[in-house]
This record gives structure tokens, sequence and C-alpha cells, in this order.
């Protein structure tokens, strides 16, 4: 599974497709897995711009089937439409509802 996940959101920044031969490798549970665990990072990626400092600013909480994430007003810039879009993307991944504080 860190396979499929490193070369679809780490190692293809041209977004290649990956090999069908590497993701046959997985059965459905962990394709459905790598492909929630790849939209989070993604996400966090771009929330933090590149700089793992900015994570500090966020914070998540589950509970039953909510996902909320809490930033901290000085980084409510970072959480762009894009970014919003792309947290709501993992979060129907996961089979959670979204909400952003």
């Amino acid at each position: 599974m860190a396979k499929v996940v490193y070369h679809r959101y780490v190692g293809t920044k041209d977004k290649q497709q990956i090999d069908k031969k590497i993701i046959n490798l997985l059965s459905e549970k962990q394709k459905f897995s790598s492909y929630a665990i790849g939209l989070g990072l993604k996400f966090l990626y771009n929330f933090s711009a590149g700089l793992p400092k900015n994570l500090d600013s966020i914070k998540f909480k589950i509970k039953k089937n909510k996902l909320t994430c809490k930033i901290k007003p000085e980084a409510k810039a970072l959480m762009d439409k894009e970014n919003e879009r792309r947290l709501k993307n993992f979060a129907n991944a996961c089979n959670l509802n979204c909400n952003i504080i």
C-alpha cells in the first residue's frame, strides 16, 4: 500500500497513471485506504504550503461520523476554497461529514 501511495502522491509530479500491476497488488480495502490516505496527504501538503510548521495551526477531531477541522485564526488564509474542497474530498473518502471551524 505504501508503494501505491508513494507513486500516486509523491513520486509522480506529472500526475501519471499508476501502473495497473502495482494497483492490482492491493485488495479492494487497501485500494480504498490508499486513496483516502493520498487525499489526506495532498490536503495537508497544500494547506501547509510546503512548510511543516503551518501544520501546528490545524487540529482534527473525529466524533461519530464527523471530521471537525479547527484552524487557528492566524492560519485562516491557508484554508482557501481549493483546500476546503480537498478536505471535504478526504472526509468523503473516509465516509465522514466535514465541519471546518
